[in-house]
């Protein structure tokens, strides 16, 4: 952009008047300000007046905003959990080599009981799992109608939580057998959704704080400008994958700033790559000061909208190797981008596909097998001027796919691990998520939690939409396992190392 864009007039203070703060029911560490050179137009005023009736609607936009604040999943009686724990979600953590499961509320231990899981012949998988129902009377489906009360679903395949007999060994076909009254006391607690984790051996959860580890979008936030929001979601940086995933307000506007200064509408997806990387050459435009105030008001108004409409659920997040079909998938997208159409960007090596690899590699004096090989991918990657990404992220809300995005893993060859961040509540006085941490396995130390988050690079823009979306309870899997055979459409993400 040309330097005279946002126009010098235009500033952001440290702070905002009553008027804002009233509209946005929330405090106000930044503020909006405009200077002489835009006569001293404030956001109340913009907002009042310069739009007919504009003051009125961003009124009800912003009317009755909130401070973030965490939703109770329920309270065990007699339990005393610490001031940060008080709303954090349950969480169930199973041991299966000590027979015992232990509740958590964030760092708080609720309660505990001897289980029988698993025998020779039948372990019960480690992993990653949530409750998907929950009935007080139930019988199996599987083993002759065998009754299971307050059973609690982990799997679709036959994995649950119900009242059984529990000797002091592993007795069962997999299934976590629990004591009637903690059976009942625990069927009281939980609620569809609650995190349930199978571990071989653990102490469990453990604080973390990490950079990698992500941060709720505040209220305070919404108060920037066009040119701000193009910049926090990096979008100098958008790539190969990012046109599909990139937010749509910037995407679908297609309204692009490069690098050298320069400002142009991009036409298409091609052309909005080539801006992206070398700029559009288009003659740069003094914008009109009024229309610059307007623009960004317009932003700030639209964007406290959408934080009233966020969802309060967790967000549930898989970091993880890529997938051969993704990788098919960027063959598709790299095909098209140096002009091969592959058909449908679909991850399947149909008769289209075929047809375009063997265009690329006659245009390249490659023999024309239409194969894929690690040989073709290299020249494809090579021909874009782009790296290849090692891992992928997927996120889930509700049981839904959001959107998913490419990630970089560093030392892509060496095992990560799988581990389980989840944000235990968020300090209303910063702003700032509570991270906890546990090991899959057997009890790893945290430290290995720190080495694979020291791995995992996120894009800008992919960081800033979880931000958006994050809410206490959420939680990252980092894992070499990746989407387990039981994750599925009604399910979170189940990973069984």
């Amino acid at each position: 952009m040309s330097e005279d864009f946002p126009p010098a007039s235009y500033r952001v203070g440290r702070s905002c008047g009553p008027t804002l703060r009233r509209l946005i029911g929330h405090r106000c560490p930044v503020g909006i300000r405009y200077a002489s050179g835009l006569a001293a137009i404030t956001l109340a005023a913009a907002l009042a007046g310069i739009w007919p009736g504009m003051g009125q609607a961003a009124e009800r936009a912003v009317g009755g905003l909130k401070p973030l604040r965490l939703a109770s999943t329920g309270t065990a009686p007699n339990d005393r959990p610490t001031a940060a724990d008080e709303d954090a979600p349950l969480r169930l953590v199973i041991s299966r080599d000590d027979q015992r499961l232990d509740v958590y509320r964030g760092l708080t231990h609720i309660s505990s009981s001897r289980i029988s899981t698993g025998k020779a012949g039948h372990r019960t998988p480690l992993g990653i799992y949530s409750i998907l129902e929950k009935r007080r009377y139930h019988r199996s489906n599987i083993y002759s109608a065998a009754p299971m009360p307050y059973m609690q679903r982990l799997t679709w395949s036959g994995i649950a939580l119900h009242e059984g007999y529990v000797p002091n060994y592993p007795a069962s076909h997999g299934c976590i057998r629990l004591p009637k009254a903690f059976a009942r006391e625990l069927f009281s607690l939980t609620k569809v959704g609650a995190e349930v984790i199978i571990t071989g051996r653990s102490d469990g959860p453990m604080p973390i704080s990490h950079p990698t580890l992500f941060q709720p979008w505040h209220p305070d936030m919404a108060l920037g400008t066009h040119s701000t929001g193009l910049h926090e979601v990096g979008v100098h940086g958008i790539g190969l994958h990012d046109l599909d995933t990139v937010p749509s307000d910037i995407r679908d506007n297609r309204v692009i700033a490069s690098a050298d200064g320069m400002s142009g509408v991009a036409d298409t997806a091609s052309d909005a790559q080539s801006g992206l990387r070398g700029g559009i050459h288009a003659p740069a435009i003094k914008p009109d000061p009024a229309s610059v105030a307007l623009a960004d008001l317009e932003y700030t108004v639209d964007r406290i909208e959408a934080y009233k409409r966020r969802s309060t659920a967790p967000l549930r997040i898989l970091v993880t190797q890529r997938t051969g079909r993704q990788r098919m998938m960027d063959i598709q997208r790299l095909l098209a981008r140096l002009g091969h159409d592959p058909g449908p960007i679909d991850g399947y090596l149909g008769s289209l596909t075929g047809r375009a690899i063997q265009g690329f590699q006659r245009e390249r004096d490659l023999a024309p097998t239409g194969m894929v090989t690690d040989d073709l991918v290299a020249a494809l990657y090579a021909a874009a001027g782009i790296e290849e990404p090692s891992g992928h992220l997927y996120v889930r809300q509700k049981r839904k796919d959001i959107f998913d995005a490419p990630v970089t893993l560093v030392d892509a060859d060496l095992p990560l691990g799988t581990h389980v961040f989840s944000v235990r509540s968020v300090d209303e006085g910063t702003g700032k998520a509570r991270w906890t941490v546990l090991n899959v396995g057997d009890g790893s130390p945290t430290a290995s939690a720190r080495a694979a988050l020291d791995r995992v690079k996120i894009p800008a823009y992919a960081r800033r939409r979880i931000a958006e979306l994050l809410m206490p309870g959420s939680s990252v899997i980092i894992s070499d396992a990746g989407r387990g055979r039981e994750t599925m459409r009604g399910t979170d993400f189940i990973v069984q190392p």
